[in-house]
Parts: structure tokens; sequence; C-alpha cells
């Protein structure tokens, strides 16, 4: 499909990048491991297909997760993680946003999405601290 083939792009890309990298958008997939059976609204249109292999899983093999996937996954913590807000809803409803960072080349200090009921997108913003390691 058209996502399979844009993280290949962005993997190509990365593979060009040197040691020091972020990627970092929206990529209209669930995190691996998230199925989509459970949702509901407008989360259950944008993601219809339950049975899909999540496009990012390249991803979250190949780099490091901003996020740890064991969050994303996990049904306790996973909601402090959602940042895709449908509009007209109160709070986020899934995670589609994440941040990939090349492999052993970023400590993470902290890492949140911002909740902020004025902010203009659907998209709540992910915040982070990193410092390069130093090898």
């Amino acid at each position: 499909g058209t996502a399979e083939a844009q993280v290949e792009m962005l993997q190509s890309l990365i593979a060009r990048a040197g040691k020091q990298w972020i990627l970092a958008g929206d990529f209209n997939a669930l995190p691996p491991g998230v199925s989509a059976a459970g949702l509901t609204g407008q989360a259950a249109v944008e993601f219809p297909d339950v049975e899909a292999p999540s496009a990012v899983t390249p991803l979250f093999a190949s780099a490091q997760s901003l996020i740890p996937l064991s969050e994303l996954t996990d049904p306790h913590q996973r909601t402090k993680h959602f940042t895709l807000k449908y509009y007209g809803r109160p709070t986020p409803e899934v995670t589609c946003d994440f941040v990939f960072l090349a492999p052993g080349m970023w400590s993470v200090g902290e890492a949140v999405v911002a909740r902020d009921p004025q902010w203009p997108s659907d998209h709540a913003p992910i915040v982070a601290s990193l410092c390069p390691r130093t090898h």
C-alpha cells in the first residue's frame, strides 16, 4: 500500500542520513500491536482494516521510538500518548504521530504528548528533551 511505500522511502533516506537523525510526523498508522478492532467513531472510520499490519512496524524494528512501543501498546499507559483528536471531540483517541531516533545516538530525558485544549490542530504535539550520546 501507499503507507508501506512511504515508509520504505523514509528508510532509504534514513540510510543515507548519517548517524544522528530524527524522524517525526503524522504517519496515519496505529502502533504495531494495537488493533483497530476496538476503535469507535471517527477512529474506526479512519482505521477500518482491523487485520492490517501497521505500516510503521519496520521503523519500530530499525529505529529507537521516542515513546517506547511497550507504552504505546499497554492499555493502562497508551491513552496518555494519544495524539489524534477528532474535531468536536474533547480528547485524543489514537496514536498515529511518532518520533523515531537513530538507534543508540540519543538519550531521552523526557517525552510527553502536550495536552492543551486550545491547540489549533487535530494532532497533539510530542515534546521531548534529547541529548546526543557520545561514543
